[in-house]
């Protein structure tokens, strides 16, 4: 998070000559808008436009003016184009011109391709750009420092343990007991205190580590991936069994699994889209039966593989223990379903047109078809390309702790800042739930929960104001509560 906060602080000076430049675009659109869209006459405000192909057709367009509607003073006009900057109110704010003369879609045509795509964009890439070069200088910084303080340390073991070896400082080095020493009690995470303890227990042809053996031997301290070996194979000693379980080891019968879930999904899919409501009320229904077996499957693909694998090699691949877990709430929602309403294989006639009024069959069809869904997850990291998109994603969010912190921060303190300024501002009335309001403002969009009544909600709020669409409307209704 300092990295971070230093990188904003190198970055406000040519994010703010933007922004101004933003602003001094905004302010002359302003102007132009309030030239270009006057506000007329109340005799024309309300005036009714008729266009005529002939005498007993006519095409009749009211409403008001462009400039008495969103540019009626200096304010009005600034914070609409504003927000048309973010485009929470377009097409919107264009229509009343457009509708009246075509000619003045080219104004807000070209203040968007100035302001949206030119200014903003260039914002977003001088972001970028210091930010790329700061934390590309900052790792780089950082790698060095580690090489330097690995030679240092280096240097200091060799002069302290071998000053009487050698005068030539190119067969200076130091003992692999002494390696070995070091490696068992330093403080490092298990990955690379394992990779470490591997290399050096591999060294068996010097007794002295040089210099380049030394930086070579922790260059493991750059790796972030954690390699972890499979525990062996435990093979039964029977010929006859050993080829069964061959055959359950083989990623073959991994894939297998996984085509049975995606054909699990789309009976699903079909049973959801022809007969919705009779597949979760039926007793026996087809979708109920379907799902039955196909749990009883995955139950015999997880058993079967824990025999065949054992149980260290099974609990060691992440995958296996997603699939248990998954696997394990099918089996104990199918009992649960099949003690209280029957095992769904061959009903009698009356059992057929039975329908179950109770919503707990319901509730459990409807988790078994999420967990079901849920295990096509497990298919991702053997399709190539959709491993390589998670594998980013993954790392994104794990270099994102540090953004996540200020952002958190950012939100707890405008939270806190929202409650003691808005805190009580809107208040629900029971009369407005029969009342009607304008189209498109806070009231008319049942937007009542979102406030800053409290904590939460706050949060939400500015999660609301952060996602930008319909931000105007939160603008608009305390603007207005406040002046009132």
């Amino acid at each position: 998070m300092k990295k971070i906060a230093k990188c904003l602080q190198r970055t406000l000076p040519e994010v703010l000559s933007v922004l101004v430049l933003l602003t001094i675009h905004i302010i002359f659109a302003t102007m132009f808008a309030m030239l270009l869209f006057p506000i007329y006459e109340i005799k024309k405000t309300n005036a009714t436009l008729t266009y005529s192909n002939d005498t007993n057709s006519s095409i009749i367009i009211s409403g008001p003016d462009e400039g008495m509607k969103y540019f009626n003073s200096l304010m009005d006009s600034f914070v609409n184009l504003l927000i048309l900057l973010t485009t929470a109110n377009h097409p919107d704010v264009t229509l009343p011109a457009y509708g009246k003369n075509r000619f003045a879609s080219i104004f807000f045509i070209i203040y968007l391709i100035i302001g949206l795509y030119f200014l903003m964009n260039m914002l977003l890439a001088i972001i970028y750009n210091q930010f790329r070069g700061y934390f590309l200088s900052s790792m780089q910084t950082s790698l060095v420092r580690r090489r330097l303080a690995v030679r240092a340390a280096f240097e200091v073991l060799s002069s302290k343990f071998l000053s009487n070896v050698s005068i030539s400082s190119l067969r200076r080095g130091i003992g692999v007991n002494i390696v070995k020493r070091i490696v068992e009690q330093s403080d490092l995470p298990n990955h690379v205190h394992r990779t470490l303890t591997e290399k050096v227990n591999k060294n068996k042809e010097s007794k002295i580590y040089s210099a380049t053996q030394f930086q070579e031997l922790f260059l493991s301290l750059d790796d972030d991936v954690i390699h972890k070996q499979l525990p062996a194979v435990r093979w039964f000693a029977q010929t006859k069994w050993k080829r069964v379980q061959r055959i359950f080891i083989h990623k073959y019968f991994t894939y297998f699994g996984m085509l049975m879930v995606f054909v699990n999904l789309i009976i699903i899919t079909v049973q959801l889209g022809a007969k919705f409501d009779s597949s979760f009320r039926e007793n026996h229904s087809t979708l109920r039966i379907f799902n039955f077996t196909f749990v009883m499957y995955y139950l015999f693909e997880q058993v079967i593989k824990v025999w065949a694998n054992g149980w260290r090699r099974y609990v060691a691949v992440r995958g296996n223990i997603f699939d248990a877990v998954i696997t394990a709430a099918l089996v104990i929602g199918e009992t649960v379903s099949a003690c209280l309403f029957g095992i769904p294989y061959f009903p009698s006639s009356q059992e057929i047109t039975e329908v179950s009024l109770s919503t707990t069959m319901w509730n459990i069809l409807r988790l078994v078809n999420i967990l079901i869904m849920v295990r096509l997850f497990r298919a991702i990291p053997h399709i190539r390309s959709m491993a390589v998109i998670t594998t980013v994603l993954v790392d994104l969010l794990k270099n994102l702790k540090a953004f996540s912190g200020i952002l958190v921060a950012i939100f707890y303190t405008f939270a806190i800042f929202g409650m003691q300024l808005f805190h009580g501002v809107i208040k629900y009335q029971p009369e407005y739930a029969n009342k009607t309001f304008p189209c498109g403002t806070y009231e008319q969009l049942d937007y009542w929960a979102n406030n800053f009544d409290d904590f939460f909600s706050s949060l939400i709020v500015l999660w609301d104001l952060m996602v930008v669409n319909n931000w105007n409307v939160f603008l608009k209704v305390y603007r207005t509560k406040l002046s009132s």
